[in-house]
């Protein structure tokens, strides 16, 4: 049995995301031969004041926006980055180290920019030959943390991330370009939108649309329910709420028979299978769920820093649009709902950007490359 290490922090619900998918690719591919275990690198016995620091990104990108700006861009300079790094090692290299010689894994997979120096420095004294992975969740930007040098392979999301990955000197050899690693029923399950619709128990005839503010429900998603509301009036709004859980019993409380509203959900696959557009924050993983359902997507705001790219990236491909202002949001809103084919030419370009079967086919990789499993 080989087991398998994969390295995540709940910072946002993208790298859980990921991870989770990861946990799955080896589950279906690889169910008798391979042990998978889900780490918390930051939420691993007792913590330390760094890995509390990582509980404000939630709070800190729902209120204060501008303050996370600045704080990225500090950490996507090398030389900022490199500074917290060392000041962090004394406290929390001993617990990497701790968590390696525990949990003795054959292969190592991280889904977490910050994780990585930490298992670089700490593999050495562990297990010098322990083969390890990073697989890259955000989508064109590549932070210091996602290009550390030490890895025996990296993934990249799109074209942009790989020409950055390999711009910063890493071997092209090891960069692959796989997209992002999605849940598996994105691929293995693929319903006609009225069929994921009847199994929501919503009317399979009407125009639906989908809602998502990503884990911390971050945006103002009451006012864009209301937009949306005004400019498809019979439409199905679904509207998820992460674990807003404010957000989530003020718009409980005043939906309409047409709405749903959902807090954090695990079946997101299902409600993009439903939905005829999408409007979301850029959040990566989001972006790349929504491009893997094939689902024309609407922009209604972004975190500053590393989703800045994401929604610029997707609409000069053709897939997406902005509506950031509430009369941008209506207009597009009103077009995609009054013009067929101008919703399918955007389905049809979402459709070649996503990529529903990355996490089989980097876990396929995987798998031969460094655990010597061929396919089931």
């Amino acid at each position: 049995m080989r087991r398998v290490l994969i390295v995540m922090s709940q910072t946002g619900g993208g790298h859980r995301s990921a991870a989770l998918a990861l946990a799955r690719a080896f589950d279906y591919l690889y169910d008798n031969h391979v042990r998978v275990e889900i780490v918390d690198i930051f939420r691993n016995g007792r913590r330390t004041v760094w890995e509390k620091l990582t509980d404000l990104y939630g709070p800190i990108t729902v209120h204060s926006p501008a303050l996370w700006a600045v704080i990225w861009h500090v950490f996507r300079q090398k030389a900022g980055f490199e500074a917290v790094v060392r000041a962090a090692s004394p406290a929390l290299l001993p617990k990497v180290r701790g968590l390696l010689a525990e949990a003795r894994p054959d292969l190592v997979v991280s889904v977490h920019p910050l994780a990585n120096p930490l298992l670089v420095r700490a593999r050495p004294q562990v297990n010098p030959r322990l083969p390890m992975a990073v697989v890259y969740t955000d989508l064109v930007v590549v932070h210091p943390g996602w290009r550390y040098p030490g890895f025996q392979l990296y993934t990249a999301a799109s074209k942009p991330a790989w020409e950055e990955f390999v711009r910063h000197g890493l071997p092209p050899d090891r960069v692959i370009l796989t997209g992002l690693p999605v849940d598996i029923r994105f691929a293995l399950s693929r319903p006609s939108p009225a069929r994921a619709r009847e199994n929501l128990g919503l009317d399979p005839e009407l125009f639906t649309l989908l809602v998502v503010g990503g884990a911390e429900g971050v945006g103002k998603i009451g006012r864009v329910v209301r937009v949306a509301r005004q400019a498809c009036p019979d439409a199905q709004i679904l509207v998820v709420c992460g674990r807003n859980r404010a957000l989530y019993r003020r718009l409980a409380a005043q939906a309409d028979p047409l709405m749903r509203v959902y807090g954090f959900v695990e079946n997101i696959w299902e409600l993009m299978a439903a939905a005829d557009v999408i409007l979301t924050k850029a959040g990566p993983m989001t972006i790349g769920e929504g491009l893997a359902a094939g689902k024309p997507l609407i922009f209604i705001s972004y975190i500053p820093g590393h989703e800045e790219g994401n929604a610029a990236y997707v609409v000069e491909a053709g897939a997406g649009r902005m509506g950031l202002k509430p009369r941008d949001l209506r207009t597009e809103l009103e077009r995609l709902r009054a013009d067929p084919a101008y919703r399918a030419e955007m389905t049809g370009r979402a459709a070649e950007l996503g990529r529903p079967a990355a996490a089989l086919e980097v876990v396929r990789m995987l798998g031969s490359g460094f655990l010597g499993l061929g396919p089931e």
